[in-house]
């Protein structure tokens, strides 16, 4: 299979959908007090003079794992806990393709043309089941896909409901920095407890039915995926290079499941201190105690000569929010909370009792996710010097389109993603947007122009039909429907973003490819159409506007819907890793580790630069006027001087490369030689090579000063 090929057909993917919207941004305008006509639109240059809407990064949201894709998922998904209630669980479902003897089965007859057995298998060095995991990216995506759609369908929404019986979840598919997908999901569960709502002792309670540490010794099978689950410290989960682990392992005992809070303020400071001291006296003894014993909570008291409510009040010490502490033992501090639902996945998993469901929704659904950290930064100054250089619309979607596809770093088998249109996010519930704006500041979408050339000169109906033309046109039956029961319940059946039973997924969740923005301007003409009421209703986003600012506004969307709760409560989620860190600590640690083992770029020499330009019929950006960060030199010249090496210099050069990619610890290479053989030039490239590497290795800010050239000749 040819890798390479599967990455040249997602850029041309991507420009095809890039250019689509482009021509739809084009068609989309303001509209104001004045009547226009078709007529009036039909004169030579009366399209370019209309005021069009300015997308900004918007219109990146048709591209699949884009920051603005996920943006609109982040919107839908707090819509979905508005309206249907807190979500109750958190999960999150790794892949684990060397361990699946299933999958390498399949990879061994697909790439090597052979059968291999269970013994084989297992006797299969590292390095060659990662080259027959890297030898066929369609496979393994296509596979993670199918077993994700299984696992999902025939267990967690069976009757076992093994984490309850599920009401609504949402779930996204994020990948490692390795390249496999693993997946983030929120569930909504019939008749669970909420924190804050609900007694303690029921949410208590009802974790213990679902979550666990136990160590499964009387099923070995369980155990086995459960010592996958054990936490081993590495550099990864120190804090800012300290010798504290990131994620609060070891685990402090605990005699049963409790809620515990921070220490209560009102408390006297030398006593917090006092139990501050406590709290570092009783990590040390836990970290001293490595993978535990087998004691009983009771000994291990009567160890640290602490009574159990001074105990828990050293635990309180170190909290800043509500924090969970499962019931466990002094002989599994390490183990992370788990399901036995985890053995018919056969993979890690994390599941924590949500506390904090605006903060959990946050980590899901991050538009500026861990591998694109900057991309978010740097589309937005696309768009800001796109839009301070008084640019078209055509020029806008070059700048910022030739930014997102020069800068965006996919991984193989997200790219089969993208080719495949596998659903990168899925939602048991479709999200409909209502635009609550006055109708002249609604935003519409002009109807084709071969449209228009048909209208008669006089017919003023040169918008698309939307969501609110639909509404005044409903059925005189259906005349006492508010507009958010209408958008929420009903379908037209001749629109194209209705979804027949029959393109629905095999969760009996709609396809992603056929969910729309819904914004009222990408609709079609409108026709006799058939109403038909949904069985289960969509979830309505709006606008949201602001109280302060826009009072009159905000109230008049109130009259759709009470929208002023989310708001507050976003208002106090702080965004951080570190906040990331307590909410999905199991997950969190894993993806660490994913970043040290996929942290380089193999094949450098795959990159490729991209422009819009030619397609749009514009003139071409030129790529040597960006800024250069740090005089690194452009791909091309870089390319030159490396050439220029001859063998000798060459070793040398890969061999300090080589040393750069692979080790984090310090080294020293002693180069020298007579004048003139090339030491500066070599220095140069190596300069270069570096500087390009740590510019484009995912997670960094590229603006950062990295590297230092010094000439240490006084010593």
């Amino acid at each position: 299979m040819c890798v390479e090929n599967i990455f040249f057909k997602t850029k041309k993917l991507q420009m095809k959908i890039l250019l689509g919207q482009s021509q739809v941004a084009l068609r989309k305008c303001q509209r104001n007090s004045n009547t226009i006509t078709a007529g009036q639109l039909k004169q030579p240059g009366a399209l370019d003079n209309m005021i069009h809407h300015d997308q900004g990064l918007k219109f990146l949201r048709a591209v699949k794992g884009s920051p603005p894709y996920f943006e609109k998922a982040e919107k839908d998904i707090f819509a979905m806990i508005r309206q249907l209630g807190s979500a109750s669980l958190f999960c999150s479902f790794s892949s684990a393709e060397t361990q699946w003897t299933h999958l390498l089965k399949i990879l061994g007859k697909l790439v090597d043309n052979k059968t291999y057995t269970d013994t084989e298998l297992e006797n299969l060095y590292w390095e060659e089941n990662s080259r027959l995991i890297q030898s066929d990216p369609v496979t393994c995506a296509r596979h993670f896909d199918y077993q994700v759609h299984k696992f999902l369908q025939n267990f967690l929404l069976s009757s076992a409901a093994p984490l309850g019986k599920i009401a609504d979840c949402f779930y996204r598919v994020e990948y490692q920095q390795r390249g496999s997908p693993h997946i983030h999901m929120l569930k909504l569960l019939e008749n669970a407890p909420t924190f804050g709502e609900d007694s303690d002792c029921d949410v208590v309670s009802f974790i213990d039915t679902i979550i666990t540490c136990e160590e499964p010794t009387e099923n070995p099978d369980l155990l086995a995926l459960v010592n996958r689950q054990v936490h081993r410290h590495s550099h990864t989960c120190r804090k800012k290079s300290k010798s504290v682990c990131r994620f609060n392992y070891p685990q402090p005992p605990m005699r049963s499941t409790k809620i515990l809070y921070p220490i209560d303020i009102d408390m006297d400071d030398n006593e917090v201190d006092q139990h501050k001291d406590t709290w570092k006296f009783i990590k040390k003894h836990l970290n001293d105690m490595k993978e535990g014993e087998d004691i009983t909570f009771d000994k291990l008291l009567i160890n640290l000569k602490l009574t159990e409510q001074n105990y828990l009040l050293a635990v309180q010490s170190s909290l800043k929010t509500p924090t969970i502490f499962l019931k466990r033992k002094p002989n599994e501090l390490r183990i992370n909370n788990y399901n036995a639902a985890c053995g018919a996945w056969r993979a890690n998993m994390d599941i924590q009792f949500v506390l904090d469901v605006y903060a959990c929704a946050i980590y899901i659904v991050s538009y500026i996710s861990k591998a694109q950290k900057g991309m978010s930064e740097l589309l937005i100054t696309a768009c800001e010097e796109a839009k301070r250089g008084n640019s078209s619309i055509k020029q806008q979607v070059r700048d910022i389109g030739n930014k997102f596809l020069n800068n965006v770093e996919i991984s193989g088998q997200e790219a089969v993603y993208i080719v495949l249109q596998l659903p990168m996010r899925k939602s048991s519930r479709q999200v409909v947007f209502i635009n609550t704006s006055p109708p002249e500041d609604r935003v519409q979408l002009l109807k084709l122009l071969q449209e228009i050339n048909d209208l008669e000169d006089d017919s003023d109906e040169i918008y698309a039909s939307g969501l609110m033309k639909r509404y005044t046109k409903r059925p005189a039956k259906l005349e006492n429907l508010s507009l958010a029961d209408w958008a929420a319940w009903y379908d037209s059946t001749d629109k194209p973003y209705i979804k027949p039973s029959r393109e629905l997924d095999i969760d009996n969740y709609p396809l992603e490819t056929n969910l729309s923005d819904n914004d009222d301007n990408n609709e079609e003409e409108e026709s006799e159409r058939k109403n038909k009421k949904r069985s289960k209703a969509r979830v309505i986003r709006s606008v949201c506007f602001n109280k302060e600012v826009d009072s009159e506004k905000h109230y008049r969307e109130l009259i759709i819907e009470d929208l002023n709760a989310i708001q507050d409560q976003l208002n106090n989620v702080e965004h951080s890793d570190e906040n990331y860190d307590l909410i999905a600590p199991g997950t969190q640690n894993i993806e660490r580790q994913d970043e040290d083992e996929g942290a380089q770029d193999l094949h450098p020499e795959f990159n490729e630069t991209y422009d819009l330009s030619g397609y749009l019929g514009i003139r071409s950006a030129a790529s040597n006027t960006e800024q250069l960060i740090l005089h690194e030199e452009q791909d091309d010249v870089y390319r030159g001087m490396v050439q220029k090496l001859n063998r000798e210099q060459k070793e040398f050069f890969f061999h300090v490369l080589h040393l750069i990619k692979t080790s984090d610890n310090p080294f020293y290479c002693f180069l020298s030689g007579g004048a003139g053989v090339g030491k500066s030039h070599l220095t140069k490239c190596l300069y270069q090579a570096a500087l390009k590497y740590y510019n484009n290795r995912a997670g960094d800010d590229f603006h950062q000063v990295k590297i230092l050239m010094q000439a240490c000749t006084n010593w």
